[in-house]
Order: C-alpha cells, then structure tokens, then sequence
C-alpha cells in the first residue's frame, strides 16, 4: 500500500470513528467487520430497553432512600431497664444484664419515628429483656420477651404507634 493509499485509509478510519464517537440516536457506521451503531444509538437502545423492564422513578426513589439512611454504628451496650430513643433507630442494642431488663418503647406523640424504623436488640446477659409497650400496639406471635441468652430480636415500626416484634421470643402461654 503506498503512501497516498495508507493516509486516505487513515482518513477513512477517522471518519467512521468519529462517527462511532460523536453521531446522533441513528447514525451507523459500516465498517469492514459490519455496522457498528454509534454511542448516542446504542445509549438510547438501552434507556428504551431499561425503561421497558424497570420502573426508573421506583429505581430512584428506592436510591434516594438508601441514601437518607443513618450509617452503620457499633454496637450498643445496654445495661440498665430505659425508654427507647431517636438515637436506637437502625441500631444494635446489645443488652447485657443479669438481671431483667425492660426497654420501654414510647408513642410516636413522644418519639418522632421515622417511617420504618428498625431496632435490632439481644439479650446478651442472663436477663432476660422485656419490651414493654408505651400507648403504641406491639403485634407479636409470643410474648415481648426474649426466650433466652443469645436471643435476637427486632423491633420495625409499621406506622405510627404500631411496631411489630419478632425473633427469638418467649412462647406465649
């Protein structure tokens, strides 16, 4: 190939890759190895294809929510009977006690609680650990209290002054 052919193929090459790089929602190039769309077609192939399959503002709105969450905080020891707080919202109570311990949870009108809240909660002791109900509804299958040391529970507002309580509870009589 001389010279003159060499710079015309080059010309020709940079032509169709700026084409590739820089050409609108329906340009293709055709290239020795067949068509290649451009970026801007094949970036609007794949918003129709995911507009199709995924619902993009529950997609955002789902982010949005993610992001408005507290971070992760070490655990937290409880030692003594208390209310429950704003600050225990997404935390891991930790309750280690040998004796009993009651973790009053209060109505929304004393609490501002957040759409669902979470409190994780484990008896860690050998005191059992008590949830007791303060004007709020607490629906659970068995009692407010944990079963034993090592038993999980969480605590997940339902809305206002309604929570359920589930995991590792004392079976109701």
């Amino acid at each position: 190939m001389s010279l003159y052919n060499s710079v015309e193929q080059f010309e020709a090459d940079v032509t169709l890759a700026h084409l590739i790089v820089h050409g609108d929602e329906n340009a293709t190039a055709e290239t020795e190895g067949g068509p290649v769309d451009s970026f801007a077609k094949l970036m609007a192939e794949l918003r129709a294809a995911v507009g199709d399959e995924f619902d993009t503002a529950a997609i955002l709105q789902r982010l949005s929510a993610l992001e408005a969450k507290p971070a992760p905080v070490p655990v937290q020891t409880v030692a003594a009977s208390r209310a429950l707080v704003l600050a225990d919202a997404s935390q891991y109570l930790a309750v280690d006690s040998a004796a009993a311990v009651t973790l009053t949870l209060p109505a929304q009108a004393t609490v501002a609680w957040p759409d669902n809240t979470e409190i994780y909660i484990q008896q860690i002791g050998d005191g059992q650990v008590t949830i007791a109900a303060s004007a709020v509804t607490i629906i659970t299958e068995e009692t407010l209290t944990t079963r034993k040391k090592g038993s999980p529970v969480t605590l997940k507002r339902l809305g206002a002054d309604l929570w359920t309580l589930f995991g590792s509870l004392e079976a109701a009589a």
